[in-house]
């Protein structure tokens, strides 16, 4: 289970930088 809430947080991540990006 913490790797899953790992990996949520790091797709997260990239997805606040994409809007960033926009």
């Amino acid at each position: 289970m913490a790797n899953h809430k790992s990996s949520i947080k790091r797709i997260r991540q990239t997805i606040v930088r994409t809007e960033r990006n926009r």
